[in-house]
């Protein structure tokens, strides 16, 4: 598995990657991780392995090395002799060696974000020779590798459209939770929760790169407006949200800012409801979002944008609403606090959902079906 960023600090090997490598093991597939840790520099030549996963880090990483980065990151994937390369984001450092060693390798590439044009191109801090050396890389390596994996259905239509050969090489390989992760988040739901709704407690986890900076305020002043009279909600808002928001007599709002990872199921077990709104963009209906995942492992009751991969993951385990309007989420909030038999049957609904279907090892068997198909694995191998 090629990487384009340090283990662990952007998302992608450390929620997808990694955990997909591990369960691979425990099918008999050996996996390796080798990336250039060019955003956490400290990692640079570090060594490591995880749960028999080896990670290996480029010595080289700085920008302006990327040349000596991709040659040391080709070096050590050939030095590995491995079966196949699994390029995680077709774009970056990853994506150089993956495209150079496709001339003697099998190369899979696996998508999880839209990072071209119109996607990540426009929302990350980009120079335009970067934006064009991605838009390039993305396009390329998803027409000519010899599989793809994509965490949501916009990215699989996406690459079987760009793609001249058979549909059946791209798979839908979604984001998954580790069983004892899965196990934490479930067990962390007080008892009480389930009786007690004197006290609405509503959680917003997020990156806040979804929507607008000024969502939050408009969905707090709807729901004070909302609320009957006497009632009272606390919002408990973990991530870095923009902006503080006070002045509502019958709201309690807890701001968390980042917390530690350890800290999630308590938090998530405490509230009854969960809001998870997604502004329609490419990079929206692009995502395969685990956080949704673990607010419906937590037993969270969700009110959800209806947009990309959302329905597919929630089922009709989430109240799911057209486009992100503040006031309606605030709307369906009250709603469903004034309905807690339907409150209860989400909670239980999502946490059945998302600790069976979008279990890790389930989500394995699909990349296993994925690596068969690519001629990876031998079709009647036993992983």
């Amino acid at each position: 598995m090629a990487g384009t960023f340090a283990a662990w600090r952007l998302g992608t090997l450390q929620a997808r990657a990694l955990p997909l490598a591990r369960e691979l093991r425990a099918h008999g597939v050996r996996c390796a991780i080798v990336t250039v840790p060019w955003d956490m520099p400290a990692e640079s030549g570090v060594k490591d392995t995880i749960a028999g996963v080896d990670l290996h880090n480029t010595t080289q990483a700085a920008v302006a090395t990327f040349p000596l980065a991709v040659y040391q990151q080709m070096r050590q994937i050939q030095a590995l002799d491995p079966r196949a390369v699994h390029v995680f984001k077709p774009k970056g450092y990853g994506g150089l060696s993956g495209q150079l060693l496709a001339r003697n390798i099998p190369l899979l590439v696996d998508s999880d974000d839209w990072e071209g044009d119109g996607g990540w191109n426009q929302a990350g801090n980009y120079s335009r020779l970067q934006r064009r050396l991605f838009q390039w890389q993305e396009r390329r390596l998803l027409r000519t590798a010899d599989a793809v994996t994509a965490a949501s259905h916009l990215l699989a239509r996406r690459a079987t459209a760009l793609r001249p050969a058979s549909p059946d090489t791209v798979s839908w390989v979604p984001n998954g939770l580790e069983p004892g992760w899965a196990r934490r988040l479930s067990e962390s739901r007080a008892s009480a929760v389930g009786a007690d709704l004197g006290t609405l407690r509503i959680v917003l986890y997020s990156r806040f790169a979804e929507f607008p900076d000024d969502w939050l305020s408009r969905y707090l002043k709807t729901l004070s407006n909302t609320l009957p009279e006497g009632a009272l909600a606390t919002i408990t808002i973990v991530g870095d949200s923009p902006e503080s928001h006070t002045g509502f007599d019958n709201l309690n709002i807890d701001q968390m800012g980042y917390v530690a990872l350890e800290r999630i199921p308590e938090i998530l077990g405490r509230a009854h409801s969960a809001i998870y709104p997604y502004t329609d963009s490419l990079i929206s209906r692009s995502k395969n979002s685990v956080k949704l995942l673990e607010l419906m492992a937590a037993g969270c009751a969700v009110i959800a944008s209806n947009t990309g991969d959302v329905p597919a993951v929630t089922g009709e385990t989430a109240v799911l609403i057209e486009g992100s309007n503040p006031a309606a989420f605030a709307t369906e909030t009250v709603n469903l606090w004034h309905n807690p038999e339907r409150l209860r049957w989400l909670s239980s609904s999502a946490q059945h959902r998302a600790l069976n279907q979008f279990c890790l090892p389930n989500v394995t068997r699909l990349l296993l079906a994925a690596y068969r198909n690519a001629g990876v694995l031998p079709l009647c191998s036993h992983a």
